[in-house]
C-alpha cells in the first residue's frame, strides 16, 4: 500500500430503493418520470424543467414558492451507464436580493469541472451554452483529477497514472479545437503545475524548525512548506 503525505477523506451517502435498476435508471432518465419525484415541495410552483439525459447533457430545473424567492437548479451529466451508473454535478442558486430578476443566469461551474472541457472547447468553437463568444484572447484552463488522484493513491499508483492519461486526452480535446478555429500557429500554450509530489517516508517526522533554530540561522517558516531564509 502507497503511503502519502496527505490524508483526504470522502463519505458515502447509500439508500437501497425497493425496485430493479431499470426502474429506477428510468426514474433519472425519463423527464415526465423524474418530474414526478424531483423538486417536488408541496405548495411549489414549477416554471422550469428540461432534461437532456445524455454525457454532456444538461437538466435545468426553475420554480419555487408561488410569488416568493426563485430557486434554480443546473444539473450536468459526465458519465452513463444505463440500469447501471449516473454520474453528475449540479449547481443550485436561490435569488434573495429585491428586484433581482425572476429567471436566474445559467449557472457556469468554474473550469476544473469535468465540463472543463466542454467549457473550453465550446468557448473556442465561438458557442458554448446557447452564449455566443468571441475568440478569447486568452484562456486559463485548470484540471484538479492528477492532484486528487495522487492525493489519493500516491505518485505512483495505478489510480495516478490513470488520471495522467485522462488529463492527456482533454488536453488533446482542446489541441484539436485550437486547430479547428484555425488559430493553432497563433496560439501559445503554456503548461505549468502548482508542485510536483514524491512518496514520503513515514519514518520521517518533526518540524524542522528544531534543527535550523539549533544551527542559528535566522528564517521565517511559513504554513509548513515556505521557508524564507535571512528573514525573521
Amino acid at each position: 500500500m502507497n503511503s502519502t503525505s496527505a490524508q483526504h477523506d470522502t463519505f458515502v451517502i447509500e439508500r437501497r430503493l425497493a425496485s430493479s435498476p431499470a426502474r429506477v435508471f428510468a426514474a433519472f432518465a425519463d423527464q415526465k418520470k423524474k418530474a414526478r419525484w424531483f423538486g417536488c415541495v408541496d405548495g411549489w410552483e414549477v416554471a422550469e424543467h428540461t432534461l437532456d439525459f445524455r454525457v454532456g447533457g444538461r437538466e435545468v430545473w426553475r420554480g419555487g414558492p408561488p410569488g416568493d424567492t426563485p430557486h434554480r437548479n443546473d444539473t450536468y451529466y459526465h458519465d452513463i451507464v444505463p440500469d447501471e451508473r449516473i454520474v453528475w454535478s449540479y449547481a443550485m442558486q436561490v435569488a434573495g436580493m429585491e428586484g433581482e430578476p425572476e429567471r436566474l443566469p445559467a449557472a457556469k461551474p468554474p473550469l476544473d469541472f469535468h465540463m472543463a472541457i466542454d467549457q473550453a472547447t465550446g468557448i473556442i468553437s465561438g458557442k458554448w451554452r446557447d452564449d455566443s463568444y468571441p475568440l478569447p484572447r486568452f484562456l486559463w484552463c485548470n484540471f484538479t483529477l492528477t492532484d486528487s488522484a495522487m492525493h489519493e493513491g500516491g505518485p505512483h499508483s495505478e489510480i495516478a497514472a490513470a488520471s495522467i492519461r485522462d488529463s492527456d486526452a482533454r488536453l488533446g480535446e482542446i489541441l484539436d479545437a485550437v486547430e479547428r478555429a484555425g488559430i493553432l500557429d497563433d496560439t501559445a500554450f503554456v503548461l505549468v503545475a502548482d508542485h510536483g509530489m514524491e512518496e514520503n517516508d513515514p519514518a520521517v517526522n518533526g518540524d524542522w524548525d528544531v534543527p535550523l533554530k539549533e544551527s542559528g540561522l535566522t528564517f521565517r517558516d511559513e504554513a509548513y512548506g515556505f521557508v524564507y531564509l535571512g528573514v525573521s
